[in-house]
């Protein structure tokens, strides 16, 4: 919804609402004050056309139309349950418009109702308050569609999509009593008493039910059938009671993006799932978030939160229930696969018994008998699931399904309950053998076998999912190994889901001159055809290891991408294949071929004038590959193709310094300056590539804006080399530079110093930082004697397990000299020499920090060296000629 509709919006229903209450009022008026003159009569009907008139324009062309249209839309897209009591509203102010145009010149508005009042005050009331309401409700879902805009990222549902769903009414045993055939009592006894346990938990229960699992076991088909139950709705609705129930979802990815296997991801959804169903509760997860609507310009999406942001919303839907008329169940399945090692799990463990201490917040997670999590939530064992102990009437089920459905057949229904025993009894809990086991079984049923034959062949395939593995790639053709390795390798180190499109050029990889010197197609062949040809060599090549998932939304370029069948066939190319494939295939450059499929796309994958609809994604993309890539010859070649491409494609892009950090944002719609190519390779460590240009083209001289730029980002981004070639080139950080602040968009000058300054301290105060923040500060300070050395920091101190309010007695006063002592590197301690060493301001220059300290206090409490306690977030800079109001996010903008 654009900003200045949305803007529009409620001032246009106001006039709207005051228009039609004055037309009814001022009606009624000239009715009582001379009822049946000619004069009155007529102005009368005029009001009655002019009601007619607006109302008609309401319902159909009208900017409010528009804008309520727009907003209903937006809201539809983001899933916000309020859109329902929208369309409510607007069919009440539609029909109570239609009534009031159906009562115009008849008898009955002419004359009072029995209580004196026209008889068509009645239904212009209902239409004044509805109208009324229908303002309120529109302004709240525009504020609420925008909170869910910050908090939603594409692939949020890609993981749960992507699991299997239950078979032949596999798992249902766990929400429904009806006893399956062929099961021994023991195992009934068992599966009772988890399904008594678990419908407990649901409707009575508190804390945390934990579904464990060896791989395979079909943790996530069952988690999914779960957060998808009518009956366990139910069983929670009870446990609410006349409270509102809150629930929410989510499922980790290991294989994913980064998103679908951390904590952000974990938070973002939830807020997502719950403020989407839930819209009410916006304002108490976030108070005083809003972004004025007036602050943005139409098409430019709202900034996104930041991380601190986001756990803060968290927290306080966690602590809810403690304030309000609220209960909360989460699910979350695959724990195990949340990013980090062992210490990582036993926290996000620890923090989930911490979220669930009050019995109005559960937790239903699923997870691999890991260690961490099976000690950690031991506290009741009744709550505690072994999913592959109970499965075994499960993979029965699903066996018997598999082959009915086979189109085989009638070939082996004499002998399928044979043959899926022989499944069954070598199974051992574990969905995924059985999906591979009778993949390759029916596959030979094809070949007309004999019943012992097949079975001879069942008995063949290994018990050890490893070997599994290692006899399915077996299969492949040998022409084929090589590429099977390769297409391995790619997908395993692009850590996310690859766009399934790229794959479409593969094979065109042995070309060394690929795609730096083909040509574009005069026409493309549909994206179905193109995805269906993937579809097939990502299956000849991996035979089911690899597979190619969809999100739903139809055949298009980036509907479709490729990731491993399961995580355990992750795990198994990563800790067994990947060092054989890299021997087998030392020439070949992962990083490299991502970066020529990508600019293959560019180049050869879309229309002559179409611009992709996601290649800003693809962009991003590109990071994890583009800042890996090693010098060499085809690399120059693909810098230069990119270099094309980003010109002649104009795209568009933003550069922001985010708490000392920069950062490239991808948009596509009316901002302000294009970054130039060689700031982006900048924000992507090429340096070298960077310096070189600056050395070989004497034209960057004639470019002082974009020097400014690069001067600053090589500062900002560590590359000492570079700084000093743009210092002899006559750069000096005394230079202004224009600062367009995100929010206010308030214009200011500021020295290239005072932000150097800046994200070179936040990054010193960070333990982890990885720039050479001291050794730029030194290179600076040594190459001009006048820059000031007496620097004082207003930071603002944050406990790092959670975010305090901004409060004066958390600022504290931070000298460089400080600074440089919480950092013993030798880079620091050359400059805590350098700065003592240099000489003091004048005497009667110093009451510019005598100021500073009555006004802030020191930093009292220094933190140790290892283990960060503290954070910090600087505010502002100051040095003797010049203070640096540090905003959270600046947007930079070169004159």
């Amino acid at each position: 919804m654009e900003a200045l509709e949305a803007i529009g919006l409620a001032s246009n229903i106001i006039t709207f609402i005051n228009f039609s209450y004055e037309l009814v009022t001022g009606a009624w008026d000239v009715y009582k004050s001379g009822a049946g003159a000619t004069s009155q009569n007529a102005a009368l009907g005029t009001i009655v056309a002019d009601l007619e008139d607006v109302s008609r324009g309401l319902q159909q062309q009208s900017s409010v139309k528009r804008c309520l249209d727009s907003l209903q839309i937006e809201a539809e897209r983001l899933y916000n349950e309020n859109v329902k009591k929208l369309e409510l509203l607007r069919t009440e102010v539609q029909e109570g418009l239609e009534q009031l145009r159906d009562m115009h010149g008849k008898s009955e508005w002419k004359q009072p109702a029995g209580n004196g009042e026209s008889a068509w005050s009645v239904p212009s009331t209902v239409v004044r308050t509805a109208m009324t309401r229908l303002q309120g409700l529109a302004v709240g879902i525009l504020s609420q569609n925008e909170i869910l805009a910050r908090l939603h990222y594409p692939s949020m549902y890609r993981r749960e999509d992507s699991v299997v769903p239950a078979e032949a009414q596999t798992f249902r045993w766990i929400v429904d009593d009806s006893p399956p055939s062929k099961i021994t009592d023991e195992l009934w006894y068992k599966k009772s008493e988890t399904r008594k346990s678990f419908l407990e938990w649901l409707r009575t229960g508190s804390g945390i039910f934990h579904i464990s699992g060896k791989a395979g076991s079909g943790k996530s088909t069952l988690m999914k059938l779960l957060c998808n139950s009518a009956h366990v709705q139910t069983e929670l609705q009870k446990w609410a009671g006349s409270q509102t129930f809150v629930f929410a979802k989510f499922f980790f990815w290991i294989a994913g993006n980064e998103m679908q296997r951390s904590l952000e991801g974990l938070y973002r959804s939830i807020l997502f799932e719950v403020l989407r169903k839930y819209p009410e509760l916006t304002t108490e997860i976030f108070p005083g978030s809003k972004v004025p609507v007036k602050a943005l310009g139409a098409g430019v999406p709202p900034p996104e939160f930041r991380l601190d942001e986001i756990k803060d919303g968290f927290m306080r839907l966690i602590k809810l229930p403690t304030t309000s008329n609220h209960r909360i169940c989460l699910f979350i399945d695959g724990l195990d696969e949340y990013e980090g090692d062992s210490v990582d799990h036993w926290e996000i463990a620890s923090n989930m018994i911490t979220w669930t201490k009050t019995a109005n917040v559960k937790i239903c997670v699923s997870s691999r008998p890991y260690t961490e999590f099976m000690e950690s939530f031991n506290f009741h064992p009744e709550h505690q699931v072994r999913l592959h102990e109970l499965t075994e009437a499960d993979i029965r089920a699903y066996c018997y399904a598999t082959m009915q459905k086979d189109r085989n057949f009638d070939r082996i229904k004499g002998s399928y309950l044979d043959l899926t025993q022989a499944i069954v009894s070598r199974a051992r809990g574990v969905f995924l053998w059985v999906r591979l086991a009778t993949r390759i079984f029916l596959s030979s049923v094809g070949y007309r076998d004999s019943p012992e034959t097949l079975l001879k062949k069942l008995a063949s395939v290994p018990d050890d999912m490893r070997a599994l593995f290692d006899g399915m790639l077996g299969a492949v053709d040998s022409s084929n190994r090589e590429r099977a390795d390769k297409l391995l390798l790619l997908t395993l180190e692009s850590l996310t889901s690859v766009p399934a499109i790229l794959y479409l050029w593969f094979d065109d990889l042995d070309d060394p001159n690929f795609p730096f010197q083909a040509s574009p197609p005069e026409c493309l062949n549909p994206g179905v055809q193109r995805i269906e040809a993937v579809i097939g060599k990502i299956d000849a090549l991996t035979k089911g290891l690899l597979e190619v998932v969809t999100d739903g939304s139809g055949y298009n370029d980036f509907s479709y991408s490729v990731q491993f069948f399961h995580r355990s066939v992750l795990d198994y190319v990563h800790e067994s294949l990947a060092a054989q494939i890299k021997q087998r295939q030392p020439d070949f450059d992962v990083q490299e071929s991502f970066c020529r499929l990508v600019l293959a796309y560019f180049k050869l994958g879309r229309g002559q004038t179409e611009y992709p609809i996601n290649a800003p994604k693809l962009w991003y993309l590109l990071y994890q590959f583009f800042h890996q890539l090693a010098p060499s010859t085809r690399s120059q070649a693909i810098f230069q193709g990119f270099y094309e491409l980003w010109n002649k494609l104009s795209m568009l892009s933003q550069i922001r310094i985010h708490r000392g950090k920069t950062g490239v944002f991808m948009q596509r719609q009316r901002v302000r300056h294009q970054l130039d190519y060689l700031c982006w390779l900048l924000c992507f460590g090429y340096g070298h590539y960077v310096q070189d240009k600056v050395l070989t083209d004497s034209s960057f001289l004639q470019k002082p804006n974009l020097l400014k730029r690069l001067f600053l980002l090589s500062a900002v981004e560590g590359h000492t080399e570079l700084v000093r070639l743009l210092l002899r080139k006559g750069k000096s950080p005394t230079e202004k530079i224009v600062l367009v602040e995100g929010k206010s968009q308030c214009r200011y000058e500021v020295s290239i110093w005072m932000l150097i300054l800046t994200a070179c301290v936040e990054q010193l105060l960070n333990p982890r930082s990885r720039y050479r923040s001291a050794e730029i500060i030194q290179e600076l300070l040594t190459w001009d004697p006048l820059l000031d050395h007496e620097m004082y920091f207003v930071v603002l101190l944050v406990r790092a397990v959670g975010s305090p309010p901004v409060q004066k007695e958390n600022l504290r006063l931070v000298t460089l000299q400080e600074v440089l002592d919480m950092r013993d590197t030798p880079e620091s301690q050359e400059l805590r020499q350098l700065v003592s060493h240099r000489k003091n301001a004048p005497k009667d220059d110093t009451r510019w920090s005598d100021d500073l300290k009555a006004k802030y206090k020191g930093l009292t409490e220094s933190p140790p060296k290892h283990g960060p306690i503290y954070e910090y977030e600087i505010l502002s800079t100051h040095t003797r000629s010049e203070e640096f109001n540090a905003t959270i996010e600046l947007e930079l903008e070169i004159q």
